[in-house]
């Protein structure tokens, strides 16, 4: 009988681009990862997950380096290009969303 492990789970950070066309939207490729946390790590850090969360978008939305100001360079099969969002909302779990 195989045990479950859980010292090897993942919490994994995704954003997408409103923008997109939806079909585009509904595809793994169009979802680009942010951040990558293994589980039994989270539970060192105060705060946990929800924490993480709060410090990840507020990293990425204010300040000079945040997504509207600084941009992200993509590298892309013909050209690099780089893109600048605007964030419209936020999907996840109750407890993070409460973080945000």
């Amino acid at each position: 009988v195989l045990k479950l492990n859980n010292k090897k789970k993942i919490n994994a950070y995704y954003v997408c681009i409103l923008e997109l066309e939806p079909w585009l939207r509904s595809m793994c490729e169009a979802w680009i990862p942010i951040g990558v946390l293994r589980s039994s790590r989270a539970k060192t850090i105060i705060g946990g997950c929800n924490f993480l969360m709060r410090q990840l978008m507020e990293l990425m939305l204010l300040g000079d380096l945040g997504v509207s100001d600084a941009g992200v360079a993509l590298r892309l099969q013909v050209t690099n290009r780089l893109l600048f969002f605007k964030v419209h909302g936020f999907i996840g779990d109750t407890p993070a969303l409460a973080q945000i």
